[in-house]
């Protein structure tokens, strides 16, 4: 499956606040006596890329800054004749409109009132009912599988196709929720602004590592008219970008079957408890490529290598039916199961149709076996089991095996803050996972299939402000989904 997207947004700041999952903030900007300061020189700072924003107060007092990427930002504002106002710290969060007012006090521009650690919490400026899971609670809330679609499925009216799937490793079924009550798999689903699910049945083509989200953002109801294309919510994921200072991390999980049981099944055929290996490692690292031209960069990789018991219980020739003998095969009623020799199939004298003669005792001459089918006879194994019908011998094989599980992915985000007018990002998440399933018989008679999903999601971001009242926002995006499947007997001649 594949699909590509291109979205391109252009907007007159004022009146309007435009989003895909960038933010906004405005604010007024007041005297001791809350009257409003017209004309005052307002600039926003991003505090990891170092962007840098200016902008005017209108004769109401009021400044607007558009489509600014989600981080931590500090804001100053300075009017003659009063003292200059900063305010750091100021979180922004995707798909937020926040309201950052500022009063001045009176002196001069050399003196400076400054405020640190604010926090918004109420978005009075759009129609957005959402809730923010930050960085932190991605990384620390307890999950089965290292993905930043888990906490979607734990969130209050939104359901899941199959509770299973939020447990699986691989992305395709993580995007498998529903909203509201409205149709599964019909929510718009965004890594940084760009649709990232296919477009025939709405499969997630690429998560990012954890390491190298941000923040989640989840909509159920009540958001804005440019998100489109939903059946009852908007998740936005933004990705992790870089700093001007060196960041960086490592991780590993690993769990083993020394503190597991045996399964119940495994006693019962007085099996052995089989290995169980999961192993989930990497890291991040993230800094700046050139401070003076303020390019920026993160990159992460994560691995994953499981080893998952299974099990099976089925049929296998028993030690007469390998030799053509049938004398003991019967039917679940008791009687014996015929077996025909086709040599002599002839017409039927009492009517339509033909008959055959059944072989002598019901045995199968070695003279008459199949070359071919005499090999492919020695690829099952024997019976080792107890069969759990006495009449049929059905269930006389039990196997164990593991199932493997291979998953890696890197990400690679760049940001380029060119200048006030002009700043540039792109990222790009490729992953790979590579399923291997169970040997039970060990002599390739295995049947099954197995394969790899090669997958990837790119993002292209640019940003133009022809003037401090135009903001220009062009978004492209790119992502691919590739469906690998081989039967058994094929993947054991890779």
């Amino acid at each position: 499956m594949r699909t590509r997207i291109l979205a391109i947004l252009a907007t007159f700041v004022p009146p309007a606040f435009p989003q895909a999952f960038t933010a906004n903030m405005t604010g007024l900007v007041v005297d001791p006596n809350q009257a409003a300061v017209p004309n005052a020189t307002v600039r926003v700072r991003n505090m990891s890329t170092q962007e840098t924003r200016q902008s005017v107060t209108t004769g109401e007092g009021r400044y607007v800054f558009s489509q600014l990427l989600p981080g931590s930002y500090s804001l100053t504002v300075e009017a003659s004749g009063f003292k200059t106002f900063t305010n750091s710290g100021i979180t922004l969060r995707a798909n937020q409109a926040a309201e950052v007012n500022a009063q001045l006090q009176l002196g001069q521009v050399s003196e400076t009132v400054e405020v640190t650690g604010t926090t918004i919490q109420l978005d009075t400026q759009s129609a957005n009912q959402s809730y923010t899971l930050n960085r932190d609670q991605i990384l620390n809330l307890p999950a089965s599988t290292r993905n930043p679609f888990i906490a979607v499925h734990a969130m209050a009216g939104v359901t899941s196709m199959s509770i299973a799937n939020s447990n699986a490793p691989n992305d395709q079924n993580q995007a498998r929720f529903a909203f509201n009550g409205g149709r599964d798999m019909s929510g718009l689903v965004l890594i940084d602004g760009v649709p990232a699910t296919s477009g025939d049945w709405g499969a997630l083509l690429a998560a990012p590592s954890v390491e190298s989200v941000q923040e989640v953002v989840v909509s159920r109801n009540s958001y804005d008219a440019e998100f489109g294309k939903s059946g009852g919510g908007v998740v936005s994921v933004v990705t992790k970008g870089g700093s001007s200072e060196f960041h960086g991390s490592a991780f590993e999980f690993l769990r083993n079957d020394n503190l597991d049981a045996n399964a119940w099944a495994n006693n019962r055929a007085g099996r052995r408890k089989v290995e169980f290996k999961r192993h989930q490692f990497g890291g991040n690292l993230s800094g700046p490529i050139s401070k003076g031209k303020r390019v920026f960069f993160l990159g992460s990789y994560e691995g994953l290598r499981e080893g998952s018991p299974a099990t099976t219980l089925t049929t296998v020739p028993t030690d007469l039916e390998r030799q053509g003998n049938f004398s003991n095969t019967r039917n679940a009623n008791g009687n014996t199961a015929l077996v025909f020799d086709p040599f002599t199939t002839r017409a039927n004298p009492a009517g339509g149709g033909s008959i055959r003669d059944a072989f002598p005792g019901n045995t199968i001459p070695r003279t008459r076996f199949d070359a071919v089918g005499a090999k492919i006879i020695d690829f099952y194994p024997r019976p080792n089991t107890t069969p759990t019908n006495a009449i049929t011998q059905a269930n006389n094989f039990f196997g164990a095996g593991v199932s493997q599980t291979d998953h890696k992915r890197f990400d690679v985000r760049i940001d380029w803050a060119r200048s006030e007018k002009h700043t540039l990002y792109g990222r790009v998440t490729k992953a790979w996972q590579d399923r291997r399933s169970p040997r039970f018989f060990g002599t390739g008679a295995d049947g099954g299939s197995e394969g790899g999903n090669p997958r990837h999601h790119i993002t292209l971001g640019y940003t133009m402000l022809p003037s401090p009242r135009w903001v220009i926002n062009t978004t492209i995006g790119s992502g691919r989904w590739r469906e690998e499947q081989l039967s058994l007997p094929c993947a054991n001649r890779r």
